[in-house]
């Protein structure tokens, strides 16, 4: 227990950490000539069990060596990540050590051990340079915890790609060391099926010889990511089988046979179509542009749940769960520019719905909100229907006044009453001053809507009743 020598204490805890520093980097080294050996030899078994025991020495007296509970703060940060490190550094080389021991041993827990090693100094040097603890003494610790635990395999690999021209995001290995996997990330501009399979041959092809070598690896992973961070798949099957049917000289088109494939691209392109249509909806001015664009809408987002509904993969279901608040916008604003053009209180007021559907990622049933958000926009579809034309082709119209290159036409599709209204298909008083009425209403509403044209339906308008007009 260390009560008053400060300056004593911090050269203690100097010399532990240090000595710490030194067997976990031998570790590291070990860990990829294991890798690059595809085990251990004798001579590296006897040199990691004596880290091994050197490590726990330093573990144990660590563990008795604390600063007082009244020493300040500064010191009292430094203390608790020096011991988290060095606890840190015996944990890693343990787990080294199961791989003699055991054959089970998690080789993607090792490669996170070596990184939490990395974490924990980090924290450890600048609690120890602080201002008020170098007044006492100097840090004599090193800038950096040289660890580099990857293989000369892996490495050879990363420079091979590159050199075919292309782009290795990751590089490691993970699993338990009877099934040990490869895992290669890379970085894709295309996301179609064919050509996340055709990056995937070239890579494979581009470091066949290394993936040779590399006789601990049983399987390998291969997924996709694109520049903007998105997935749109990957690909695993067994790395002999895979091999030699590039040996072969195998085509590309039945590359993937050799593979189980999980493809996500159609979210994405469905994900990206609907950014699309949410962007460049402003230069709309034409009331069948709005409708054609709300359909389009609905049928990419529709894609999603299709998807969801055919396969149960949890991926595909996180990947909704995270893409549903940018559909949702993404819907909104197309749903805004509807507005914009329109002018249509109805489909202002089915706006509203959509804040309802805000909710965090982990809180989203996909299959459920996604349909919510279908019949929302189905809602607006049909009131579109049932009050704009479409003529896709329309560029100008002639009413008998100024020509304009987007006119507004109005239909009313009103309802009637064939009991009350006519009588022999003839059409009565009363029933003459209800289609009266009803054409007064909707003439009134058209100027509030600045329309061109009014479109009512054919014999409507009484002909008794012409004087009116």
């Amino acid at each position: 227990m260390i009560e008053n020598d400060l300056e004593t204490y911090l050269g203690e805890i100097d010399k532990y950490v240090n000595r710490s520093i030194e067997l976990i980097e031998q570790a590291s080294g070990i860990y990829g000539k294991y890798i690059d050996n595809s085990g251990f030899k004798l001579e590296i078994i006897a040199k990691l069990k004596k880290l091994s025991i050197d490590m726990k020495d330093v573990y144990f007296k660590m563990a008795d060596y604390t600063i007082d509970d009244l020493a300040p703060d500064p010191f009292q940060d430094l203390d608790s990540s020096s011991h988290i490190f060095i606890s840190s550094c015996d944990d890693c080389i343990n787990f080294l050590l199961q791989l003699i021991e055991k054959d089970n041993s998690n080789i993607w827990i090792i490669k996170t051990k070596f990184e939490d090693c990395q974490r924990d100094f980090k924290k450890l040097l600048r609690d120890r340079r602080s201002q008020y603890i170098c007044l006492l003494s100097p840090c004599c610790l090193p800038i950096a915890l040289k660890i580099n635990p990857d293989s000369r395999v892996l490495l050879s690999i990363y420079n091979k790609l590159a050199d075919s021209q292309i782009t290795c995001i990751d590089l490691w290995l993970s699993g338990e060391t009877n099934s040990i996997q490869i895992n290669i990330e890379l970085e894709t501009a295309d996301i179609e099926e064919q050509d996340l399979l055709n990056l995937a041959f070239m890579c494979l092809k581009a470091s066949k010889e290394d993936l040779l070598s590399l006789s601990l690896a049983r399987v390998i992973f291969i997924s996709f990511r694109t520049n903007d961070r998105l997935h749109p798949g990957w690909i695993r099957g067994n790395k002999d089988v895979i091999l030699s049917h590039i040996s072969q000289d195998v085509l590309p088109d039945d590359f993937g046979k050799l593979f189980f494939i999980c493809y996500l691209g159609d979210i994405l392109v469905a994900a990206q179509k609907l950014n699309e249509l949410a962007e460049n909806s402003s230069f709309l001015t034409r009331d069948f542009e709005i409708k054609e664009i709300v359909i389009e809408a609905a049928r990419h987002l529709e894609v999603l749940v299709k998807k969801s509904a055919l396969d149960n993969d949890p991926i595909l279901d996180l990947t909704l769960k995270w893409s549903f608040g940018h559909a949702l916008i993404d819907s909104m604003l197309i749903i805004l520019q509807v507005i914009s053009v329109t002018r249509d209180h109805d489909i202002a007021n089915k706006f509203i719905q959509f804040f309802s559907m805000f909710r965090r990622p982990d809180s989203v049933e996909a299959k459920q909100d996604y349909s919510k958000l279908f019949n929302s926009i189905r809602g607006i579809i049909d009131i579109l229907k049932l009050r704009y034309i479409v003529i896709p082709n329309l560029r100008k119209i002639s009413l008998g006044m100024e020509i304009r290159k987007s006119p507004r036409i109005a239909i009313v599709q009103p309802k009637i009453y064939l009991n009350t209204d006519y009588k022999e298909f003839q059409l009565t008083e009363e029933g003459s001053r209800h289609h009266l009425g009803i054409f007064t209403e909707y003439i009134d509403k058209a100027m509030l809507q600045s329309v061109d044209a009014i479109v009512f339906p054919e014999m409507f308008f009484p002909a008794s009743q012409i004087q009116y007009l």
